[in-house]
């Protein structure tokens, strides 16, 4: 799982093997994670 960016805690990665889903970043921070879709923005 690359990160691409660590900002104030929270690590912003992709992972490769993902599937047929829509491009899109996980971010995650301590126990918490979410799911941001690239092309609306919208949390997943």
């Amino acid at each position: 799982m690359p990160t691409l960016l660590i900002w104030h805690g929270y690590k912003f990665r992709f992972y490769a093997s993902d599937g047929p889903e829509p491009p899109h970043i996980h971010v995650v921070k301590d126990a918490g994670s979410a799911k941001v879709w690239l092309e609306s923005m919208e949390l997943a």
